[in-house]
């Protein structure tokens, strides 16, 4: 909190400079200018080096902790219909948000940037008259699952949305129970993962 008031301060320093070196630029310019452009340039190098600070914290124990110079989120899904054998990691191809670039398309794992606190969904929808269940897995261990069950007149649906503290260098999948179809509408078959604001969950 203190590094984003001082970025503030700085910011409208820096602002207030600018201001007034273009308003007194052609009456001042040979006296005070090179003062203002002095005080100009060390304000703009301090503002880098705050930056340069906050994009990646150690919480102490060698992981990196997110700032808001780092956000990180991303939803993929099944662009088509399929079936995916038991135990099988599921591949979501279709990519509608993807920052910071940590989630793989090719193979459907999220690799956690930053150690935090981060919001997991995942939601799928199987075809009528089919069963299925699908299981969260955080380095190879499970941590949530969902079930979508079977009807023999509706398709089958299921979701479910976690809040799991993650470390740096976790991997994230979704993995079929048993073997699976699914039935593949627009963001029907998704897994979302959204980092979290650290400082509320302190």
């Amino acid at each position: 909190m203190l590094k984003r008031e001082t970025t503030i301060l700085l910011l409208c320093q820096l602002v207030w400079i600018s201001t007034i070196y273009g308003h007194i630029q052609e009456p001042l310019e040979n006296e005070n200018i090179p003062i203002l452009s002095k005080r100009l340039k060390a304000l703009e190098e301090k503002m880098t080096s705050i930056e340069l600070e906050t994009m990646d914290e150690d919480d102490g124990y060698g992981n990196r902790t997110a700032t808001q110079a780092n956000a990180v989120a991303f939803t993929a899904a099944l662009s088509f219909s399929q079936t995916v054998g038991a135990r099988t990691k599921v591949v979501y191809d279709s990519v509608t948000y993807n920052e910071g670039n940590w989630y793989n398309p090719l193979t459907g794992v999220f690799t956690v940037p930053y150690t935090g606190p981060y919001l997991i969904t995942v939601n799928m929808m199987t075809p009528i008259g089919s069963r299925g269940e699908v299981l969260l897995i955080n380095n190879e261990i499970e941590v949530a699952s969902t079930v979508a069950s079977m009807s023999d007149n509706d398709y089958g649906c299921g979701a479910t949305s976690i809040i799991k503290y993650l470390n740096t260098g976790d991997n994230l999948y979704i993995q079929t129970y048993q073997t699976t179809n699914f039935y593949a509408l627009t963001l029907a078959n998704a897994f979302t993962v959204i980092q979290l604001d650290a400082n509320v969950f302190a």
